[in-house]
């Protein structure tokens, strides 16, 4: 099965996974949050990265995947080895720091269902570092991936359950970004981020690795 698809089901898999650990754990709903943990927080069903996860991302990385045939060994150990370590960085010094309870990470506490979703972006992550530094692309895939994470980023980082939870008043929800400053923060840096690098991948198709190699030598 080629890599695309391995990484893409994998995404899946760990998105189910996740899904049922939080509800094991008394926090995919807002009741079982409520009543077993939190008066407010992010139960899993709110939580805009679980649907980015699973609808978006495996496009993401299947898109990546079609440039496996350019990626050495050497190359794909060092970008799941790196892509898994941001993703624990950014689930153990980032999402659990937040200041209320989440379904994955929050309050202090890391969540069986968190750990689940970390993989997945430790996945994500190290497929993106193998299509942005190590494959000469079609301009055409750049641009598809870029509007896919211009999506992801948003919805991931709270912003459609903002502007329900202003409409609606939710009692079990926060207000996300007064009282939540990291969100927004990630949003504004997230689409910056794409923004960037699709555009200088578009200039730039070819492996930025082997640019690079080639400005030194």
């Amino acid at each position: 099965m080629k890599i695309g698809l391995v990484m893409a089901f994998s995404i899946v898999g760990l998105m189910v996974l996740s899904t049922i650990l939080a509800y094991i754990d008394d926090r995919l709903f807002p009741g079982q949050m409520m009543l077993r943990h939190a008066s407010k927080g992010f139960p899993g069903v709110a939580n805009g990265s679980l649907y980015v996860n699973l609808l978006l991302l495996p496009f993401v990385v299947y898109l990546a995947g079609l440039y496996s045939h350019q990626w050495s060994g050497s190359y794909k150990a060092a970008a799941i080895i790196i892509g898994m370590g941001v993703a624990v960085y950014a689930f153990t010094q980032i999402y659990q720091t937040g200041l209320h309870d989440d379904a994955w990470a929050g309050a202090g506490e890391m969540h069986p269902a968190g750990l689940a979703a970390m993989a997945c972006a430790g996945i994500a992550i190290a497929a993106l570092i193998l299509f942005y530094m190590f494959s000469s692309v079609d301009r055409a895939h750049v641009l598809m991936i870029g509007i896919l994470l211009l999506f992801y980023v948003p919805v991931a980082n709270h912003l459609p359950l903002n502007v329900l939870n202003e409409a609606y008043h939710f009692i079990w929800c926060p207000r996300i970004f007064a009282e939540e400053t990291r969100p927004m923060q990630i949003l504004i840096s997230g689409v910056i981020g794409v923004a960037v690098l699709t555009g200088a991948k578009s200039l730039f198709p070819e492996a930025w690795w082997s640019l690079a190699k080639g400005l030194l030598t």
